[in-house]
């Protein structure tokens, strides 16, 4: 990934923090999704200690969340999980007036997001993403297999494309939600089913996917595809870019396949139990200043939601089409709706059967579901 030079934050508005917790303020955030040395930069700007520690996926979120020691002031969930801590009151309204550039928002990442929070008291967009196809050439042509132009979810769905690509390694993210969406649009079903039957023949392509695949897990597939030990992941758009920057001598491709897929996005969130809601408010404030939500953007091949930041994303960045999709790409996708117990339920026993079935990966997260 791209790596920036430490960014000195220039305070161009009062930060309202007036003095230093004795605690450091502690945030929760998924794993290498931020430029550290803006880190620094916050803690050198404002004098406030951060105890920052990671996640690698909603499971992980949950267990750290509600099983921490200490409140946590400053979280960083996906947009599946908003609503649900809404409803466990696990969260409290932001002051909109100490985050200063607010009115820069997309309004159309805060349309999307009002459907969880509805007119966005609780939260902040952070990045935003799709989840698609990663390819390393590279790996792959090595083992013989012939490169073609493959745009859609047949190359991990269809057992004859898929087999081409076992023996170079594939890959997956270990969000069940990703997985059935990946599923339900290859077969032409919305993400957002609530049919047993659509969820069924979904599962039954989950399972012959699980057969094929090393493991689900939604970080270790970056680096393993960057160096060639995978060839072929479902994943995150900014992971598999990330990869791709991060390979010099590797040919890797992004794309959103034709049939359409998710866009997800990760909110800034303060909870409801939080030992400093003023620090808490001023890193939430700093995140969302356009010079330094572009350097995230710059690092982890994100999308951010500062309108006015585009003149700080590196060009290369800010014109790749997997990083911005396109008018075209945007039409084909879906964001995730709020879904009720039962089909929650229907997915836990069908991502079970999934995985257990197929005989070769049988560690599935069951625990996650529980809190819903």
């Amino acid at each position: 990934m791209n790596s920036n030079p430490l960014i000195t934050f220039l305070v161009s508005v009062t930060l309202t923090v007036t003095a230093q917790a004795a605690d450091p303020l502690r945030v929760l955030n998924w794993s290498d999704y931020i430029d550290e040395d803006l880190l620094l930069s916050f803690t050198n700007s404002t004098g406030i200690d951060l105890d920052y520690q990671t996640f690698e996926d909603e499971e992980e979120f949950i267990s750290a969340f509600f099983d921490a020691e200490k409140p946590w002031d400053v979280i960083v969930p996906s947009d599946n999980l908003l609503a649900f801590l809404i409803s466990k009151n696990a969260l409290q309204p932001l002051r909109k007036d100490r985050i200063n550039f607010y009115d820069q928002l997309d309004p159309r990442i805060m349309a999307q997001l009002a459907t969880k929070d509805p007119e966005n008291p609780y939260a902040v967009p952070y990045m935003w993403g799709t989840t698609g196809l990663g390819i390393n050439w590279t790996a792959a042509q090595a083992l013989g297999v012939t490169r073609r132009n493959y745009h859609d979810w047949s190359v991990v769905f269809d057992d004859t494309l898929r087999s081409q690509f076992t023996d170079c390694g594939i890959a997956a993210v270990n969000e069940p939600d990703e997985i059935f969406a990946a599923a339900l649009r290859y077969t032409g079903f919305s993400i957002n089913t609530t049919q047993k039957t659509e969820l069924a023949t979904a599962s039954e392509l989950v399972k012959k996917l699980a057969s094929d695949v090393r493991y689900f897990h939604s970080g270790r597939y970056t680096e393993d595809l960057a160096n060639g030990n995978i060839c072929l992941v479902i994943g995150y758009s900014g992971d598999i870019m990330g990869a791709a920057y991060e390979a010099d001598d590797q040919d890797i491709d992004y794309f959103v396949p034709s049939q359409g897929s998710s866009i997800w996005f990760d909110v800034l969130a303060i909870p409801a139990n939080s030992a400093n809601v003023e620090g808490a408010h001023a890193f939430i404030d700093y995140l969302s200043t356009p010079e330094v939500a572009a350097a995230n953007t710059n690092y982890n091949a994100y999308p951010n939601p500062i309108l006015s930041s585009a003149q700080w994303v590196e060009h290369s960045i800010l014109n790749n089409p997997g990083v911005y999709p396109t008018t075209h790409t945007i039409a084909l996708l879906e964001g995730f709706a709020v879904q009720d117990k039962r089909t929650r339920r229907l997915k836990k026993k069908y991502w079970v059967y999934a995985n257990c079935g197929a005989g070769a990966y049988c560690e599935v997260p069951i625990s996650l579901y529980g809190y819903f």
